[in-house]
Protein backbone atom coordinates (compact mmCIF):
# COMPACT_ATOMS: atom_id res chain seq x y z
CA UNK A 1 0.00 0.00 0.00
CA UNK A 2 1.25 3.33 -1.05
CA UNK A 3 0.56 6.22 1.34
CA UNK A 4 -0.22 9.04 -0.47
CA UNK A 5 -1.01 11.48 2.55
CA UNK A 6 2.34 12.14 3.71
CA UNK A 7 3.89 12.64 0.13
CA UNK A 8 0.81 14.66 -1.29
CA UNK A 9 -0.31 16.10 1.92
CA UNK A 10 -2.66 18.08 -0.05
CA UNK A 11 -4.24 15.81 -2.40
CA UNK A 12 -7.86 15.50 -1.46
CA UNK A 13 -9.68 13.19 -3.92
CA UNK A 14 -8.07 9.81 -5.58
CA UNK A 15 -9.49 7.22 -7.87
CA UNK A 16 -7.71 3.54 -6.43
CA UNK A 17 -8.30 -0.05 -5.83
CA UNK A 18 -9.43 -2.57 -3.62
CA UNK A 19 -6.77 -5.15 -3.03
CA UNK A 20 -7.83 -6.61 0.08
CA UNK A 21 -11.11 -6.89 2.54
CA UNK A 22 -11.73 -8.60 5.63
CA UNK A 23 -15.19 -8.75 7.72
CA UNK A 24 -15.42 -8.33 11.41
CA UNK A 25 -18.81 -8.19 13.53
CA UNK A 26 -20.32 -7.04 9.88
CA UNK A 27 -17.90 -4.59 8.80
CA UNK A 28 -16.18 -4.21 6.18
CA UNK A 29 -12.41 -3.28 6.49
CA UNK A 30 -10.66 -2.66 3.26
CA UNK A 31 -6.90 -2.43 2.25
CA UNK A 32 -6.53 -0.07 -1.00
CA UNK A 33 -3.95 -0.02 -3.44
CA UNK A 34 -2.97 3.71 -2.38
CA UNK A 35 -4.84 6.06 0.22
CA UNK A 36 -4.69 9.31 1.06
CA UNK A 37 -5.97 8.90 4.69
CA UNK A 38 -3.99 8.84 7.60
CA UNK A 39 -5.02 6.30 9.70
CA UNK A 40 -4.78 8.16 12.94
CA UNK A 41 -2.61 7.12 16.33
CA UNK A 42 -3.22 6.97 20.01
CA UNK A 43 -3.03 10.67 20.30
CA UNK A 44 -3.58 12.06 16.82
CA UNK A 45 -7.04 12.19 15.36
CA UNK A 46 -7.67 10.21 11.95
CA UNK A 47 -8.71 11.80 8.50
CA UNK A 48 -12.80 11.14 7.27
CA UNK A 49 -13.71 11.06 4.10
CA UNK A 50 -15.78 9.11 2.04
CA UNK A 51 -15.44 5.90 -0.33
CA UNK A 52 -17.70 5.73 -3.39
CA UNK A 53 -19.29 8.49 -1.57
CA UNK A 54 -20.10 6.13 1.29
CA UNK A 55 -18.77 7.99 4.73
CA UNK A 56 -15.82 5.80 6.75
CA UNK A 57 -16.87 4.97 9.55
CA UNK A 58 -12.96 4.95 10.80
CA UNK A 59 -9.61 4.28 9.73
CA UNK A 60 -6.82 2.69 11.15
CA UNK A 61 -3.43 1.08 10.58
CA UNK A 62 -2.70 -2.52 11.65
CA UNK A 63 1.11 -4.25 11.00
CA UNK A 64 1.78 -0.91 8.51
CA UNK A 65 -1.01 -1.03 6.56
CA UNK A 66 -3.99 1.45 6.06
CA UNK A 67 -7.67 -0.34 6.76
CA UNK A 68 -10.40 1.85 5.84
CA UNK A 69 -14.05 0.88 7.63
CA UNK A 70 -17.69 1.02 6.01
CA UNK A 71 -20.69 -0.76 6.40
CA UNK A 72 -20.80 -1.74 2.90
CA UNK A 73 -18.86 -4.00 0.46
CA UNK A 74 -16.62 -2.27 -2.46
CA UNK A 75 -14.45 -3.87 -5.00
CA UNK A 76 -12.25 -3.00 -8.48
CA UNK A 77 -11.66 0.47 -8.12
CA UNK A 78 -13.10 3.23 -6.01
CA UNK A 79 -12.63 6.85 -5.80
CA UNK A 80 -11.56 8.18 -2.24
CA UNK A 81 -12.78 12.14 -1.19
CA UNK A 82 -11.01 13.63 1.76
CA UNK A 83 -12.67 15.90 4.08
CA UNK A 84 -10.42 18.57 3.49
CA UNK A 85 -11.59 20.85 6.41
CA UNK A 86 -10.38 18.30 8.94
CA UNK A 87 -7.38 17.30 7.28
CA UNK A 88 -6.45 21.08 6.85
CA UNK A 89 -7.14 22.21 10.95
CA UNK A 90 -5.20 18.75 11.98
CA UNK A 91 -2.02 19.63 10.00
CA UNK A 92 -2.65 23.21 11.49
CA UNK A 93 -3.35 21.60 15.08
CA UNK A 94 0.18 19.28 14.56
CA UNK A 95 2.46 21.87 13.17
CA UNK A 96 1.62 24.40 15.97
CA UNK A 97 2.06 21.75 18.41
CA UNK A 98 5.85 21.02 17.13
CA UNK A 99 6.60 24.42 17.08
CA UNK A 100 5.24 24.98 20.80
CA UNK A 101 7.00 22.31 21.85
CA UNK A 102 10.20 23.18 20.67
CA UNK A 103 10.23 26.63 22.22
CA UNK A 104 9.38 25.10 25.59
CA UNK A 105 12.49 22.95 25.49
CA UNK A 106 14.25 25.92 23.70
CA UNK A 107 13.35 28.59 26.29
CA UNK A 108 12.00 26.82 29.54
CA UNK A 109 14.07 23.10 29.14
CA UNK A 110 10.78 21.69 29.34
CA UNK A 111 10.17 17.84 27.90
CA UNK A 112 6.98 17.36 26.64
CA UNK A 113 5.46 14.37 28.54
CA UNK A 114 1.93 14.34 26.81
CA UNK A 115 -0.30 15.53 24.56
CA UNK A 116 -3.66 15.29 22.21
CA UNK A 117 -4.36 16.40 19.36
CA UNK A 118 -7.98 15.87 18.61
CA UNK A 119 -10.75 18.55 18.51
CA UNK A 120 -9.17 20.17 21.62
CA UNK A 121 -5.76 20.37 21.84
CA UNK A 122 -3.14 20.43 24.77
CA UNK A 123 -0.01 19.08 25.75
CA UNK A 124 1.84 18.37 29.70
CA UNK A 125 5.26 19.17 30.75
CA UNK A 126 6.96 18.40 34.18
CA UNK A 127 6.11 21.16 36.66
CA UNK A 128 8.88 23.36 38.12
CA UNK A 129 8.79 25.64 40.34
CA UNK A 130 8.78 29.52 39.84
CA UNK A 131 7.30 29.56 36.65
CA UNK A 132 4.09 32.33 35.60
CA UNK A 133 2.22 30.40 33.96
CA UNK A 134 0.61 33.96 32.31
CA UNK A 135 4.16 34.97 31.60
CA UNK A 136 4.94 31.85 30.02
CA UNK A 137 1.49 31.63 28.37
CA UNK A 138 2.03 35.74 26.82
CA UNK A 139 5.43 34.89 25.47
CA UNK A 140 4.64 31.83 24.01
CA UNK A 141 1.76 33.00 22.00
CA UNK A 142 4.03 35.72 20.89
CA UNK A 143 6.85 33.63 19.36
CA UNK A 144 4.51 31.09 17.91
CA UNK A 145 2.41 33.60 16.38
CA UNK A 146 5.51 35.46 14.89
CA UNK A 147 7.35 32.16 13.81
CA UNK A 148 3.86 31.85 11.83
CA UNK A 149 4.34 35.50 10.38
CA UNK A 150 7.69 34.81 9.30
CA UNK A 151 6.07 33.00 6.36
CA UNK A 152 8.88 30.17 6.58
CA UNK A 153 8.45 26.93 4.93
CA UNK A 154 7.89 23.51 6.31
CA UNK A 155 9.65 20.51 4.65
CA UNK A 156 8.89 16.80 4.59
CA UNK A 157 11.56 14.00 3.36
CA UNK A 158 12.22 10.55 3.82
CA UNK A 159 15.26 8.73 5.17
CA UNK A 160 16.04 5.00 4.15
CA UNK A 161 17.68 2.10 5.60
CA UNK A 162 17.40 -1.53 5.81
CA UNK A 163 17.35 -3.90 9.10
CA UNK A 164 18.08 -7.15 9.20
CA UNK A 165 15.99 -9.80 11.43
CA UNK A 166 16.45 -13.41 11.59
CA UNK A 167 18.07 -13.58 8.40
CA UNK A 168 15.48 -11.53 6.45
CA UNK A 169 16.79 -7.67 5.26
CA UNK A 170 13.40 -5.62 5.66
CA UNK A 171 14.12 -2.07 4.07
CA UNK A 172 12.89 1.18 6.18
CA UNK A 173 11.54 3.99 5.23
CA UNK A 174 11.81 7.06 7.73
CA UNK A 175 9.21 10.42 7.46
CA UNK A 176 10.83 13.66 8.74
CA UNK A 177 9.43 17.12 9.06
CA UNK A 178 12.09 19.72 8.56
CA UNK A 179 11.60 23.65 9.99
CA UNK A 180 13.56 26.61 9.33
CA UNK A 181 15.53 27.44 13.22
CA UNK A 182 13.62 24.61 14.63
CA UNK A 183 14.07 21.27 15.42
CA UNK A 184 13.44 18.04 12.91
CA UNK A 185 10.99 15.42 13.59
CA UNK A 186 10.41 12.10 12.71
CA UNK A 187 6.50 12.19 11.54
CA UNK A 188 3.93 10.22 10.40
CA UNK A 189 1.84 12.69 10.16
CA UNK A 190 0.59 14.71 7.47
CA UNK A 191 1.83 18.92 8.37
CA UNK A 192 1.22 21.96 6.30
CA UNK A 193 4.07 23.37 4.19
CA UNK A 194 4.92 26.74 5.26
CA UNK A 195 4.54 28.51 8.69
CA UNK A 196 1.82 31.05 7.61
CA UNK A 197 -0.70 28.48 6.82
CA UNK A 198 -1.64 28.15 10.48
CA UNK A 199 -2.66 31.42 10.36
CA UNK A 200 -2.95 32.54 14.37
CA UNK A 201 -2.01 30.57 17.53
CA UNK A 202 -3.61 31.27 21.29
CA UNK A 203 -2.91 29.33 24.57
CA UNK A 204 -6.20 29.93 26.02
CA UNK A 205 -5.39 27.88 29.25
CA UNK A 206 -2.26 26.93 31.11
CA UNK A 207 -2.75 25.02 34.77
CA UNK A 208 -1.01 23.18 37.10
CA UNK A 209 -2.60 19.64 37.36
CA UNK A 210 -1.21 17.57 40.10
CA UNK A 211 2.70 17.33 38.98
CA UNK A 212 2.38 18.53 35.98
CA UNK A 213 1.30 21.60 33.45
CA UNK A 214 -1.02 21.64 30.94
CA UNK A 215 -1.41 24.01 27.99
CA UNK A 216 -4.55 24.06 26.14
CA UNK A 217 -3.87 26.25 23.03
CA UNK A 218 -5.92 26.59 19.71
CA UNK A 219 -5.26 27.66 16.34
CA UNK A 220 -5.89 27.85 12.39
CA UNK A 221 -9.21 27.96 10.83
CA UNK A 222 -10.94 26.66 14.39
CA UNK A 223 -9.27 29.55 16.07
CA UNK A 224 -10.66 32.46 13.22
CA UNK A 225 -13.91 30.36 13.44
CA UNK A 226 -14.26 31.24 17.17
CA UNK A 227 -13.44 34.75 16.69
CA UNK A 228 -16.08 35.54 14.19
CA UNK A 229 -18.73 33.73 16.77
CA UNK A 230 -17.24 36.39 19.39
CA UNK A 231 -17.77 39.22 17.02
CA UNK A 232 -20.84 38.49 16.32
CA UNK A 233 -22.28 38.19 19.74
CA UNK A 234 -20.87 41.47 20.61
CA UNK A 235 -22.79 42.51 17.34
CA UNK A 236 -25.79 41.25 18.82
CA UNK A 237 -25.04 42.07 22.19
CA UNK A 238 -24.39 46.05 21.03
CA UNK A 239 -27.15 46.22 18.77
CA UNK A 240 -29.54 44.71 21.37
CA UNK A 241 -28.22 46.65 24.50
CA UNK A 242 -25.74 49.45 23.50
CA UNK A 243 -25.67 51.03 26.68
CA UNK A 244 -24.66 47.74 27.87
CA UNK A 245 -21.64 47.41 25.50
CA UNK A 246 -20.27 51.34 26.74
CA UNK A 247 -20.53 50.28 30.16
CA UNK A 248 -18.16 47.48 29.66
CA UNK A 249 -15.80 49.54 27.92
CA UNK A 250 -16.09 52.12 30.34
CA UNK A 251 -15.57 49.88 33.60
CA UNK A 252 -12.91 48.22 31.37
CA UNK A 253 -11.16 51.97 30.60
CA UNK A 254 -11.33 52.09 34.58
CA UNK A 255 -10.04 49.36 35.83
CA UNK A 256 -7.08 49.61 33.62
CA UNK A 257 -6.37 53.44 35.04
CA UNK A 258 -6.16 51.95 38.78
CA UNK A 259 -4.19 49.11 37.62
CA UNK A 260 -1.40 51.33 36.10
CA UNK A 261 -1.51 53.62 39.24
CA UNK A 262 -1.62 50.51 41.63
CA UNK A 263 1.68 49.19 39.88
CA UNK A 264 3.58 52.71 39.76
CA UNK A 265 2.67 53.15 43.98
CA UNK A 266 4.27 49.63 44.13
CA UNK A 267 7.44 50.14 42.26
CA UNK A 268 7.57 53.36 44.17
CA UNK A 269 7.51 51.48 47.60
CA UNK A 270 9.90 48.52 46.64
CA UNK A 271 12.13 51.13 45.33
CA UNK A 272 12.00 53.21 48.77
CA UNK A 273 12.56 50.16 50.47
CA UNK A 274 16.15 49.21 48.77
CA UNK A 275 19.43 50.16 48.25
CA UNK A 276 19.45 53.78 46.52
CA UNK A 277 22.21 52.89 44.43
CA UNK A 278 20.90 49.26 43.37
CA UNK A 279 21.11 49.06 39.51
CA UNK A 280 19.31 45.88 39.60
CA UNK A 281 16.14 44.62 41.88
CA UNK A 282 14.36 41.08 41.13
CA UNK A 283 10.90 42.01 40.66
CA UNK A 284 10.16 39.02 38.22
CA UNK A 285 7.08 37.19 40.15
CA UNK A 286 5.33 41.06 39.69
CA UNK A 287 3.01 42.33 36.78
CA UNK A 288 4.80 45.69 36.76
CA UNK A 289 4.30 46.42 33.28
CA UNK A 290 0.81 46.87 32.45
CA UNK A 291 -0.13 44.07 29.69
CA UNK A 292 -1.11 46.27 27.14
CA UNK A 293 2.53 47.85 26.99
CA UNK A 294 4.03 44.39 27.45
CA UNK A 295 1.80 42.79 23.86
CA UNK A 296 3.10 45.75 22.19
CA UNK A 297 6.82 44.99 21.75
CA UNK A 298 9.51 47.29 19.86
CA UNK A 299 11.51 45.77 16.94
CA UNK A 300 15.23 45.81 17.35
CA UNK A 301 16.66 49.30 18.27
CA UNK A 302 13.26 51.10 19.15
CA UNK A 303 12.27 50.92 22.47
CA UNK A 304 9.02 51.59 23.72
CA UNK A 305 7.94 53.80 27.13
CA UNK A 306 5.00 54.60 29.25
CA UNK A 307 4.81 57.77 31.58
CA UNK A 308 3.99 57.49 35.21
CA UNK A 309 3.14 59.85 37.66
CA UNK A 310 7.29 60.74 38.06
CA UNK A 311 8.96 58.17 36.68
CA UNK A 312 8.95 56.26 33.04
CA UNK A 313 9.03 52.40 32.61
CA UNK A 314 10.67 51.60 29.10
CA UNK A 315 11.14 48.43 27.75
CA UNK A 316 14.11 47.88 24.61
CA UNK A 317 16.06 46.08 23.42
CA UNK A 318 19.04 48.33 23.05
CA UNK A 319 19.41 50.87 26.54
CA UNK A 320 21.97 53.56 24.84
CA UNK A 321 18.83 54.68 22.72
CA UNK A 322 17.40 55.47 26.02
CA UNK A 323 20.62 57.54 27.24
CA UNK A 324 20.16 59.22 23.85
CA UNK A 325 16.36 60.21 23.95
CA UNK A 326 17.10 61.05 28.16
CA UNK A 327 20.12 62.07 28.96
CA UNK A 328 19.14 63.92 32.43
CA UNK A 329 17.64 60.39 33.43
CA UNK A 330 18.79 57.46 34.96
CA UNK A 331 17.92 54.13 34.37
CA UNK A 332 17.03 51.16 36.79
CA UNK A 333 16.74 47.85 35.39
CA UNK A 334 13.72 45.88 36.67
CA UNK A 335 13.92 42.73 34.92
CA UNK A 336 17.07 41.79 31.99
CA UNK A 337 15.91 38.70 30.40
CA UNK A 338 15.18 37.10 26.75
CA UNK A 339 17.40 39.71 25.34
CA UNK A 340 15.37 42.46 26.32
CA UNK A 341 15.68 45.17 28.99
CA UNK A 342 12.19 46.29 31.93
CA UNK A 343 12.82 49.34 33.81
CA UNK A 344 12.29 52.64 35.07
CA UNK A 345 13.77 56.19 34.59
CA UNK A 346 14.26 58.82 36.93
CA UNK A 347 15.93 62.02 37.50
CA UNK A 348 19.72 62.06 37.57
Amino acid sequence: MKKVYLEYPYINSLNTKVIHQKIINGEYHFELEQTIFFPGTEKIKSDEGWINQKKIIRIYEENNKVYHVLKENLSGSVQLDLDWNKRLQRMQDHSSFLILKHYLKEIYNLEVEDFKINNHCSLSVSNKEGYNLDNMASRLNTLINNYILSSLPIKSYFEESTRKEEGKTYQIRKHFIKFVNLNNYPCQDTLIQNSSEIRGFYIHNAAIHEDKIVFEYICGNQLFDQWARIVNEVRKDSKSNPNLVNKFLNENSKLTEENTLLKSCLIDSILKDSDSNCTEIDLSNLPLIPEDFMLHKPKKNVFAYLKGKDHIYFYTNDPSHITRQFPNKKMIILSNEYDSIYGILRDK
